[in-house]
């Protein structure tokens, strides 16, 4: 990405790197930091990510989840990856949410169970 930006004439200057994440979750947790180390608080600040157009749901999760509200900015998937890519994000979006999905299931199993046992 700062290669991108380099070649469009921003100056490097103006560019700040995150580069130690290895996920999602971890990007926006470092990002949050350099971004506070780079200008004072995250309030009020006007804040983008980039990703793919299938993970932007879960950007904006995570950027809740990190304490911030960030703009997410798409880039378009290939049709042949869409299906796995979908089945990727539904994935991380369960994951994400998992003990609220496990009590959800648990209830409904309970409710199950007593309608077959009354």
């Amino acid at each position: 990405m700062k290669n991108y930006l380099l070649s469009i004439g921003i100056p490097p200057e103006q560019i700040v790197c995150e580069d130690k994440s290895v996920n999602t979750m971890q990007n926006m947790q470092f990002s949050k930091e350099v971004i506070e180390s780079h200008g004072g608080g995250i309030e009020n600040k006007k804040i983008a990510f980039a990703t793919t157009n299938y993970h932007v749901f879960r950007g904006y999760i995570l950027a809740r989840k990190n304490g911030f509200e960030a703009k997410g900015i798409s880039a378009k998937t290939k049709a042949y990856f869409y299906f796995n890519a979908f089945l990727r994000e539904f994935i991380g979006v369960l994951w994400e949410k998992k003990i609220q999905h496990i009590l959800f299931a648990a209830m409904i199993a309970g409710v199950m169970l007593l309608l077959f046992l009354f």
